[in-house]
């Protein structure tokens, strides 16, 4: 069936919740034969954006986002925008940062980007590694990461529900790169909120190591209580 759209582009207003909409997405199966997720581009206005962290809203948006494009940069010196894109990364690690002047982000891309990008996503998870936890000293958001040697059980879905379930006002994203038994390619995981997905990566190669890599973001996460659940579902 051809719907005959190349995109459709969801604009929320200034308060919404876009992780509402990519849920029923994710969780649709009739809508996931015709549509997937490419991207949520998160939108910062650089003069206010010290006072719209003061909005749990605003700090959900910026937390979901996979591209957060920091807007009016003309108004600001180097060393305020490098301060506005270290405080994004401790909100969230996970996210493409890109400058626009006067609305106009140049040469970067914003679309077709089918956000999982394998090198990114190794890049910024061996970076948590090293720091154990990232988060700011002074919010609830941290981001942790787990790396599992172990492959992984195919009851992940049981536990995903639980998970989402009991952790539904906690939880914000999910992101990593699974290793099954008697599957030769990487299974990708994503999660908003109580919403996941698996789909197809990359083949394993011969002489590559398979682990599990995945990363949490989310308000005030029990780490220990995570690694306990995700260790129960490895072998």
């Amino acid at each position: 069936m051809n719907l005959g759209f190349d995109h459709i582009l969801i604009e929320t207003t200034g308060i919404a919740e876009p992780d509402v909409i990519v849920q029923n997405i994710i969780a649709n199966e009739e809508l996931k034969q015709y549509f997937f997720i490419d991207s949520i581009c998160c939108l910062i206005d650089t003069i206010n954006f010290k006072l719209n962290l003061n909005e749990r809203e605003n700090i959900k948006q910026l937390t979901t986002a996979d591209i957060v494009l920091i807007n009016k940069t003309e108004t600001a010196d180097n060393e305020t925008i490098d301060r506005i894109i270290k405080k994004v990364k401790e909100y969230n690690p996970i996210c493409e940062t890109i400058n626009t002047k006067y609305g106009d982000y140049g040469n970067s891309k914003i679309m077709d980007k089918h956000i999982f990008n394998e090198t990114d996503f190794n890049g910024t998870f061996n970076k948590l590694q090293i720091n154990s936890e990232h988060h700011g000293h002074h919010h609830e958001i941290k981001t942790l990461s787990f790396l599992l040697k172990s492959k992984f059980d195919k009851k992940i879905s049981m536990w995903m529900d639980y998970f989402s379930h009991i952790n539904q006002n906690s939880i914000i994203r999910v992101k990593g790169i699974l290793s099954f038994e008697g599957i030769s390619r990487k299974m990708i995981f994503q999660a908003v909120k109580s919403a996941y997905m698996l789909e197809e990566g990359n083949f394993w190669q011969t002489n590559e190591e398979r682990s599990n890599k995945i990363i949490f973001i989310g308000r005030k996460l029990d780490k220990e209580s995570i690694r306990e659940g995700v260790e129960f579902l490895v072998y």
